[in-house]
């Protein structure tokens, strides 16, 4: 958890690169501003560590561009920084590097949980969507039936998790590019998860671009809905921004698609 790797208590053993390091792994694809809201670091130790890690090996250590004009400049891990992340975190299966063209969704994920820091709300936990597909499997573990062979794969992963005061809650953002089918799909997937665990006390918090496309996941959803056997319907559909907002009005008894 990226809250761990910040917190030098939790993990002593840590350098300063490696800090660095699992902090882009996490994110994916951010910048220096989301880095030091996230992290409470000076700009002079996130320059430092960008500069430590580069010594490694320059762009195969940390990649850096401009995603588009006028915008600030983005950082994420390359091949050998991401490997050397995983094997730090003590995975060796997989080399899913973030993508290029997923740059505005990750920065639209990551601006989630700035806002929620910089409100002042008590965030205890943001699991990354690897680290969620964990956590998710490890609660179909302890639901399994002794004497089973495996345990059945999940039908997909959230964004990200996080722990909001004592709530915890399921993320996704939409930059608005997949079409509505593609969402219901989505959704639908959702239902299956909730028929494989209990989700009732899990909201998902869909977070979007534009009131339009609110509209848009809205009806998606509940075409999916229409078409399942599964009831759950803790999803709550908001414009980016309106999250802080929401959260800090959240009653825990309240229920259904908002």
């Amino acid at each position: 958890m990226i809250f761990d790797v910040v917190n030098e208590a939790a993990t002593p053993n840590l350098s300063v690169a490696d800090r660095m390091i699992l902090v882009l792994f996490d994110l994916g694809i951010t910048t220096k501003e989301q880095i030091a809201t996230i992290t409470g670091w000076a700009e002079n130790r996130i320059n430092d560590s960008i500069k430590r890690i580069r010594k490694k090996g320059g762009e195969k250590w940390v990649r850096s561009w401009q995603p588009r004009r006028g915008r600030p400049h983005v950082y994420a891990l390359g091949k050998e920084g991401f490997k050397y992340a995983r094997e730090l975190r003590g995975e060796y299966n997989g080399n899913n590097q973030p993508a290029s063209g997923q740059v505005w969704h990750f920065l639209g994920l990551n601006q989630i949980l700035v806002r929620l820091l910089e409100s002042g709300l008590e965030v205890k936990s943001w699991l990354s969507g690897r680290e969620s597909a964990s956590w998710l499997y490890h609660q179909l573990l302890t639901r399994h039936e002794s004497g089973m062979v495996s345990v059945p794969k999940t039908p997909l992963r959230p964004d990200a998790m996080m722990q909001v005061g004592n709530q915890w809650w399921m993320v996704e953002y939409d930059t608005g590019t997949e079409t509505p089918m593609r969402l219901s799909e989505k959704f639908s997937r959702y239902l299956d998860l909730s028929l494989m665990l209990d989700l009732s006390e899990i909201p998902l918090l869909f977070v979007t671009v534009s009131d339009q496309r609110v509209n848009t996941a809205e009806w998606a959803f509940r075409r999916a809905l229409e078409a399942h056997q599964a009831t759950w319907d803790k999803v709550f559909f908001m414009k980016e921004g309106q999250e802080v907002e929401f959260l800090r009005g959240w009653d825990p008894e309240n229920s259904g698609t908002k």
